[in-house]
């Protein structure tokens, strides 16, 4: 059930997010500095909103930040469908980011208190694949549904999506009755960043900046600058990306299932920069090999991406006591979306410096992420190799 929410919800995502500034500019005639203004916002609000979010759960509990932040989210992107001006816009921006951001926190302490430990590492996998099925189907459907640019046809668009929150909302608090972790209230409740944590977030900023950051930005704009490719090409590239991703996620899973997460976050690295090394053989092959070199980029970053959700999230489980679980997954959110920040326009900045740096620089950054995860399996191998965290009793019952 959970995992169909996660399908639904993203079917939502999917409908509005690939076409949210069009909204704003074709509908609803907002100068382009608005648009960008509305999704700094979202952004912003997103950041702030995880770092609530996760203290919010180590305090409260599960279900009752589950309700507040669908809820909230919701509430924002039915408002910026219907806000004709600038004012209500980022007001509706705001709502949404701080709602999205807030309910990212639980991804983690969910699947602890619903899966037991040997079946969450491949629960992390099927719903990395039900995120990435939902937002391409969700991005199709919303593509079909606007066969125009009026206002009620991307009304429609943020009602729906609205609805798949909200919808998902009553079904994870009726799957979480009883079954929410235990919080210990009377713990001290130390809210710093340290130990295994703290290099886990500097892992997971690493990979930001070296491919998650940057496939769908920098990576775009350097095919086009100095390769010479058509959109239509461009997004060719991208699917391939995004299609290995959804085909081969499970497979991956399965694998990791053998393997420990330092020894798949270390191959993630070095896959990458393999990837990477592609991109920069396709901008000196052209126009012979171009398009092998960039398939094979786009399928090994497809392949690293896979990796991700079911070595991390566990480890990130496994490195903190359960009643620091959701501060630790806000943290893990917040420094995400940081490290988006940075990502997206360092690299455009990049590509007007020429492509062999930018692919320098992104193969340096997956080698040094290799590096630290093989060097977190040597510092601290119980908690590396012993991924699956244990079951806490509530959610035995």
């Amino acid at each position: 059930m959970y995992l169909g929410g996660c399908l639904l919800s993203a079917v939502g995502s999917g409908i509005v997010a690939p076409f949210t500034a069009i909204y704003l500019t074709a509908a609803r005639g907002f100068p382009l500095g608005t648009v960008g203004l509305v999704l700094a916002v979202i952004a912003a609000a997103n950041i702030a909103g995880s770092l609530a979010g996760g203290l919010l759960i180590d305090r409260f509990g599960l279900r009752g930040v589950v309700a507040v932040s669908l809820v909230v989210q919701a509430a924002g992107w039915v408002a910026l469908g219907f806000a004709a001006t600038p004012g209500p816009a980022i007001a509706a921006a705001a709502l949404a980011g701080l709602g999205g951001g807030g309910f990212y926190p639980v991804s983690v302490p969910i699947l602890v208190a619903l899966v037991p430990p040997a079946r969450q590492r491949r629960a992390f996998s099927l719903r990395s694949t039900a995120t990435g099925l939902g937002t391409g189907v969700g991005a199709a459907l919303g593509g079909l549904l606007l066969g125009t640019t009026s206002v009620a046809a991307f009304q429609l668009m943020f009602v729906l999506n609205a609805a798949s929150y909200l919808l998902f909302c009553g079904l994870l608090l009726a799957v979480l009755r009883g079954r929410s972790p235990t919080v210990d209230r009377s713990a001290p409740g130390r809210g710093g960043v340290d130990g295994m944590l703290a290099w886990l977030l500097v892992l997971q900023t690493l990979l930001v900046l070296a491919g998650f950051g940057q496939f769908n930005a920098a990576v775009p704009l350097l095919l086009q600058t100095w390769v010479g490719l058509g959109t239509g090409l461009i997004g060719v590239v991208v699917a391939t990306g995004t299609t290995t991703l959804v085909v081969l996620q499970l497979a991956v899973g399965r694998l990791s299932e053998r393997r420990s997460p330092a020894t798949m976050l270390t191959a993630l690295g070095l896959v990458w920069a393999v990837g990477w090394g592609c991109g920069l053989v396709a901008v000196f092959l052209q126009p012979v090999g171009t398009t092998t070199a960039l398939v094979a980029m786009a399928v090994l970053y497809g392949v690293g991406a896979c990796v991700f959700q079911p070595n991390f999230q566990p480890l990130l489980a496994a490195a903190v006591p359960p009643a620091r679980l959701g501060r630790a997954s806000g943290y893990a959110a917040s420094a995400w979306g940081l490290a988006l920040v940075v990502a997206s326009p360092g690299g455009v900045l990049l590509v007007g410096a020429g492509p062999v740096l930018l692919w320098a620089v992104l193969a340096a950054l997956a080698l040094a992420s290799s590096a630290l995860a093989h060097r977190l399996g040597r510092l601290a191998p119980g908690v590396v190799e012993d991924s699956e965290p244990p079951v806490p009793a509530a959610s035995r019952r």
